[in-house]
Order: structure tokens, then C-alpha cells, then sequence
């Protein structure tokens, strides 16, 4: 399956937190997965998140997200995750996060560990 997708962030520094958001909308292609037919939908997400700095270098992660479903007759995905983002290096940053899923079109749980250049 082939898809597209655009969106808008916004994010706001008050005082021991930075608070932000995301709105989205993705175009998604008909799609194959073992034999069956999958008829693309357009898919509308949302999402919002909070970092709490707790040193120079260390941030803690919170993050809730919601998008309908991509393709015909299957479930939307809701998740809440948590983690944290450590800048290791001057110009990168280390994040280890765990996501649990709310709905049955989300895996029950996500384990990401991840790398990020900062610029």
C-alpha cells in the first residue's frame, strides 16, 4: 500500500514543562496483507504530548495518541507512551520509551529505543 500523509505541530514552554500537539491527515492506498484485499481509508490523527526536564540533560516523555483506521474494516489505534530522551552528545539525542496500545488496531505494547540528530 501506498500512502501520503500531512500535518501541523504546535508546541508551548511554560514553566517546568513544554506542552505540544499534532493534527494529521493520511491518505492511504489499497493494500494486500496475506491474500486479502485491504481498501485504503483516509486516516485523521491527533495527538499531544508533555516533556518535564528533570536535568541539563534528561527529559522525561509523555505522549497520547489517537488515528482512525487506515484501511477498511479494521480498528482504529490509541496508545499512551512513556519515556526518556537523553542528550548524550552535543548534537544527539538517546530516547527509550515504552508505549502501551488502547484499541485492537494498536499492538499491545511498543518497546522503541531510538537516536536523534538535533539541529
Amino acid at each position: 500500500s501506498f500512502g501520503a500523509q500531512a500535518f501541523g505541530a504546535m508546541r508551548y514552554t511554560m514553566d517546568g514543562v513544554i506542552v505540544g500537539g499534532h493534527v494529521g491527515v493520511r491518505f492511504n492506498g489499497d493494500g494486500q496483507f496475506q491474500g486479502f484485499d485491504l481498501p485504503g481509508e483516509t486516516s485523521y490523527a491527533m495527538g499531544v504530548y508533555a516533556l518535564f526536564p528533570l536535568a541539563n540533560r534528561v527529559t522525561v516523555v509523555t505522549e497520547g495518541r489517537i488515528e482512525t483506521a487506515r484501511f477498511d474494516g479494521l480498528d482504529s489505534s490509541a496508545e499512551l507512551l512513556g519515556g526518556i530522551n537523553w542528550m548524550a552528545f552535543n548534537r544527539g539525542m538517546l530516547r527509550g520509551a515504552i508505549a502501551g496500545g488502547l484499541t485492537d488496531g494498536t499492538p499491545n505494547v511498543r518497546v522503541l529505543l531510538g537516536y536523534a540528530y538535533t539541529f
